[in-house]
């Protein structure tokens, strides 16, 4: 049984690392000033956070019906089955649309959406675990069921170096020590953020932090 493994973009893996793992990619869309790219086709990474540098408008989009069943059919080829691993559905509604065209013929029991929770490098390597499991000859039903047992299991810790690029009109939410109150509020307040609010834990403790970013800075 061979089994093909596709993925998006968002998966961190370029088009030159996919060739050589024999993965199937699929570039995300997005926008750029209300401009349509598609990232490492139309547009290359360091491109993109120099435009981000100079404050252009980036909002995100998500492949079309026709561009996932495309690479499907393109992956069936030469494969009885697919592993899709998309971006988590915490992210993005693109895994359950994924999922509800795999639930039709011509694949339904052929495409298996992965949905474990990952995006990024922590779904890079999810790639990798999944090719040694088709080493292996694990079949595709159970790669996802062992990848999607552990959704849970894994927690992502992320640092920014600035919050320029949240959404504006946004709000924002974080977690504190629990004598970070006063240094956390006064530089959020400094810096023009709104509503700045404390929320205490069950304990009693300061733990988090909620601020609104506002429209003009």
């Amino acid at each position: 049984m061979s089994i093909a493994i596709v993925t998006d973009s968002h998966s961190s893996i370029t088009p030159e690392e996919a060739r050589r793992l024999g993965v199937y990619l699929l570039p995300a869309p997005f926008f750029i000033d209300g401009v349509s790219y598609y990232e490492n086709v139309d547009i290359g990474r360091e491109d993109f956070f120099q435009l981000l540098k100079n404050s252009s408008n980036v909002s995100t989009s998500q492949s079309s019906p026709s561009e996932v069943m495309s690479i499907w059919d393109e992956a069936l080829k030469d494969h009885d089955e697919i592993l899709y691993m998309p971006i988590s559905s915490g992210l993005s509604s693109s895994c359950a649309n994924a999922k509800a065209l795999a639930a039709e013929d011509p694949y339904k029991g052929r495409v298996f959406v992965v949905d474990n929770g990952r995006v990024s490098t922590p779904m890079h390597c999810t790639i990798l675990d999944a090719l040694n499991m088709i080493k292996k000859g694990i079949s595709a039903s159970v790669i996802r069921d062992i990848l999607e047992k552990y959704r849970d299991e894994e927690i992502i810790y992320l640092a920014v170096d600035t919050l320029e690029y949240l959404k504006r009109g946004g709000y924002i939410f974080f977690e504190i020590g629990y004598d970070q109150k006063d240094a956390v509020l006064e530089l959020l307040n400094k810096e023009g953020y709104k509503d700045v609010l404390c929320i205490k834990d069950l304990a009693g403790f300061d733990r988090v932090v909620k601020a609104w970013y506002a429209e003009q800075r």
